[in-house]
């Protein structure tokens, strides 16, 4: 008799009350607190930022080794050609900054030889035929946006 009183009283306690989730959108890939999104279609990089915008994310900022790891893995497993990521140097030659924030990046993962410094090779991508490690490379090229933003937090009622 103890052990029904307990249950109905714990079930009455969670009645009204609500679970927070935290959840990607459909076709979104988790990890950490962000939500990633590779896209499909070859777009320069104003257009790539776009493409992310609309989707209510930025191209990713990809900021610790761990998250390029993941992201590096990601694209090597589903064998993923070259996508554009949320860094530039095209305010001050050579000092690279996330996009669109214009923060400063302490983090990078530079291909051999990378940044070469071309003129004009004024924005970052990840790049399958250098590991898929970053290159710079002309904003106007065309390559696939990865997307990234924040988990949404869900909540959901619990109905008894």
């Amino acid at each position: 008799m103890s052990n029904r009183i307990l249950c109905v009283g714990l079930f009455i306690l969670t009645i009204g009350t609500d679970l927070v989730n935290s959840c990607c959108p459909d076709g979104w890939t988790k990890f950490g607190s962000s939500c990633y999104f590779f896209g499909h279609e070859d777009l320069n990089f104003q257009d790539a930022e776009r493409y992310c915008e609309h989707l209510q994310a930025t191209l990713v900022n990809i900021e610790t080794s761990r998250e390029n790891t993941f992201l590096q893995s990601y694209l090597r497993d589903f064998k993923e050609p070259n996508h554009w990521i949320g860094l530039t140097d095209i305010i001050i030659d050579g000092s690279w900054n996330h996009y669109p924030s214009e923060t400063a990046s302490t983090y990078f993962n530079w291909g051999a030889g990378q940044p070469n410094g071309h003129k004009g090779s004024n924005c970052a991508a990840i790049w399958a035929s250098f590991s898929y490690n970053w290159v710079d490379e002309p904003c106007t090229n065309k390559f696939r946006p990865l997307c990234e933003k924040a988990l949404e937090a869900e909540t959901t009622g619990i109905v008894g």
